[in-house]
């Protein structure tokens, strides 16, 4: 039916030691190491942080951050601004942002995320010490793994956009009588973000789709959805996990509409049990809806039901092949070792070798569907 090969095997790796036996969650700090299979039994495997009160401190430094960042850039334009006026300050900045190009506007709009990421990631890799790469897992996924990721972005995408189409016009009504909600209309990304269809496109690459790439995918995959999967197990943790993910884009339907993009994501990173996985998987959304909003092509109709239903079907094959084709630890004796966290970094004091199998059907399936997908980007 398949044809199903190795598709890559590291060299052994052996590090120190965690409990690699079944035993109960519980909160508190992580198994620093063993001297004997023995000491490994008789201690109860501890989940690794962050609980759900310190992944919510997390978003909380998130976005302080990028206010702080956001002050510095105004004030640095105010000062600026001074310096081209001999010295006399007076800064408004409604005109002052009507002077700038869209390429400057957008960098005033999104440099803070950029910025906050220089202070963001040396304290999660702190977080994550004494072994932050490790426990982010910064090998490369599989050939077949790659084009899997690939090929479900738009089908993904189309779901999400259908989610947010259906939602929009409740959501507008409801909050129509309420100045409070009202405020959060002005929160919708799809507005904000084509303010800068005329930007340059590099600028709004990196800006829009490689910067939350890697600082969104370093917060909520390495850090706070280890510890939620780790101590809430893979449907509550991946679920609290993608609810936050989600929420950070403050705008209701929108929260929602990314709701499965989130759990996605997530699942992209336990199977291939790489970080550059989920960070390919946003950084080609993101980059889907930058060409969107530079060729103004951004779609208002509602998505026919049947390219809708097919984009919906595609995207519960990618999970299950993914599945199928998960990278594993696997030990000298060939067995799978499992985390009891499932955490995604090499288990320590175990020879093993990581693995994952590539089947033949389900990657000819994402190679058609990504060359109907550059049909279709191409017609647009």
């Amino acid at each position: 039916m398949s044809d199903s090969q190795d598709d890559f095997i590291d060299t052994p790796v052996i590090a120190e030691a965690v409990n690699p036996f079944d035993g109960p969650v519980s909160e508190g700090s992580e198994a620093e190491g063993f001297s004997s299979e023995e000491e490994f039994s008789a201690t109860p495997y501890r989940a690794p942080g962050p609980g759900l009160p310190e992944s919510f401190g997390w978003i909380f430094l998130f976005f302080t951050l990028q206010f702080g960042a956001m002050i510095v850039v105004l004030v640095s334009a105010i000062l600026l601004t001074a310096n081209a006026n001999g010295g006399q300050i007076g800064f408004n900045l409604e005109a002052w942002l009507e002077t700038l190009s869209p390429t400057e506007k957008l960098f005033v709009f999104t440099s803070p995320a950029f910025f906050a990421l220089f202070l963001l990631i040396p304290l999660g890799l702190l977080r994550l010490a004494p072994r932050p790469i490790s426990r982010l897992n910064l090998n490369l996924p599989s050939f077949g793994q790659t084009i899997m990721v690939t090929s479900v972005v738009i089908p993904l995408a189309i779901v999400g956009s259908a989610v947010m189409a259906a939602l929009n016009p409740i959501w507008l009504e409801f909050s129509a009588p309420y100045p409070v909600f009202r405020m959060l209309n002005d929160m919708d990304a799809n507005a904000i973000l084509g303010q800068f269809g005329a930007a340059s496109l590099p600028v709004a690459l990196f800006f829009i789709a490689v910067v939350p790439g890697i600082g969104e995918e370093f917060l909520f995959r390495g850090i706070i959805g280890r510890g939620l999967v780790a101590r809430w197990g893979l449907v509550a943790g991946i679920g609290m996990t993608s609810l936050l993910f989600a929420s950070v884009h403050m705008y209701p339907p929108h929260v929602l509409a990314i709701v499965p993009m989130g759990i996605a994501l997530h699942w992209t990173y336990l199977m291939t049990k790489s970080f550059w996985a989920p960070v390919l998987f946003h950084f080609l959304n993101n980059a889907l809806a930058t060409l969107q909003i530079q060729s103004d092509q951004v779609d208002e109709e509602p998505t026919h039901w049947a390219i809708l239903l097919i984009a919906a079907a595609y995207c519960v094959w990618y999970m299950y092949w993914l599945t199928q084709m998960r990278t594993v630890h696997q030990t000298a004796g060939g067995e799978e070792y499992v985390s009891p966290g499932n955490e995604v970094e090499i288990p320590l004091g175990i020879e093993v070798q990581r693995k994952s199998q590539t089947y033949l059907i389900p990657v000819l399936v994402a190679i058609l569907m990504l060359g109907a997908e550059i049909l279709l980007l191409i017609s647009l």
